[in-house]
């Protein structure tokens, strides 16, 4: 894979060569930006837990902090802050993550070197995490299953990086009449809270495809590259939404191929149905998901076992910004050979504020 990374530079330098680049003059001084904005996003929940585990509380899980300028059409620039993020230990305790308060992102964006094209240099967002998380739509709730999912000890464990230093070059183009969006980013592979210690880069791509209204089929595919061994993810995406009704059906594949020992390979299927709910006072939506996820999170490894976990519940939007969504998790946790090993129950209250 490493040949890769000079055919992107070299790829990434023919774009900032193009017709498009040449009409923008260098200014004889950075001018000030002619357009600049602030905001924020804040998670919190009250738990009321129906299994021992967890404890009844009132959180704050994560909050951010962000600001973008805009310098003309063409070039801008974002930063995000990650202020506070937390979850739970070993034992139920609320703690704070080791990731809060660092930078989240941080680049500079030019757009339209060709035609519906986004090119990002700095701490970007990553191409999978990009649109998974945006085809779920509820990161209020918690975290991905790629990223350990409801489960609290495995929060925080990724199987692919969310934010990470690199260049991404992303955009919506058409192929034969056929609406076609596309990412494609190469990383550092250590995450944005980490420098980079072996020179391996990562490289991950995203192809969506409308195959019919309101029908899009994405694929998405990271090869992380390190000195104990290269580990690869695949995922296929299937998401159909019209008049506010959603649909989507998932899986993702995982192998770890280690330099000494054996590979350990593993599979998430999952899906998720969100139904608007007429007559109500104010926007309100059934939301139901379900994911099967085999063995540790990180590794996928399926001798260690696989877990059942649910969502089902109402998200609340008495105003833009704002949404409330009251809900119950279930993590059902078996061993290897199909037995029970235990079941983890909340009912909570999910809200979400952005400004």
């Amino acid at each position: 894979m490493k040949p890769t990374l000079p055919l992107f530079a070299a790829a990434l330098a023919l774009a900032l060569a193009s017709p498009a680049y040449a009409q923008v003059a260098a200014p004889a001084e950075v001018p000030a930006a002619t357009k600049t904005w602030v905001g924020g996003q804040v998670f919190s929940d009250f738990s009321v837990p129906t299994s021992a585990f967890f404890p009844q509380a009132f959180e704050i899980k994560r909050a951010r902090i962000y600001a973008n300028a805009a310098f003309n059409p063409t070039w801008s620039a974002a930063v995000v802050y990650n202020v506070r993020a937390m979850s739970y230990d070993l034992s139920g305790k609320s703690v704070q993550d080791a990731e809060a308060g660092y930078l989240e992102m941080g680049y500079v964006q030019a757009t339209n070197l060709y035609p519906g094209s986004r090119v990002q240099m700095g701490a970007i967002i990553t191409p999978w995490f990009e649109y998974e998380a945006k085809a779920w739509g509820y990161r209020m709730l918690g975290l991905l299953p790629d990223a350990g999912g409801l489960s609290p000890d495995r929060r925080g464990v990724n199987l692919v990086p969310f934010y990470d230093f690199g260049a991404s070059l992303k955009g919506d183009c058409s192929l034969a009449g056929i609406p076609l969006g596309y990412s494609l980013a190469v990383l550092n592979g250590e995450d944005v809270r980490h420098t980079e210690t072996d020179g391996q880069k990562d490289y991950e791509g995203r192809l969506s495809v409308t195959a019919l209204p309101g029908l899009e089929l994405t694929g998405m595919v990271h090869r992380h590259n390190q000195a104990t061994g290269p580990a690869t993810r695949e995922a296929g995406l299937a998401v159909y939404e019209q008049a506010g009704y959603k649909l989507a059906l998932e899986t993702v594949f995982s192998q770890d191929t280690p330099l000494v020992g054996a590979s350990a390979t593993g599979q998430i299927l999952g899906g998720w149905v969100v139904v608007p709910i007429p007559g109500m006072p104010i926007p309100t939506e059934a939301v139901v998901r379900a994911d099967y996820i085999t063995g540790d999170t990180k590794t996928m490894d399926v001798a260690k076992g696989y877990r059942f976990e649910t969502v089902a519940g109402l998200n609340f939007t008495p105003v833009k910004g704002v949404r409330l969504f009251l809900n119950n998790q279930n993590l059902d946790f078996h061993n290897a050979d199909g037995s029970a090993l235990v079941n983890e129950d909340i009912v909570a209250l999910n809200t979400e504020l952005t400004f």
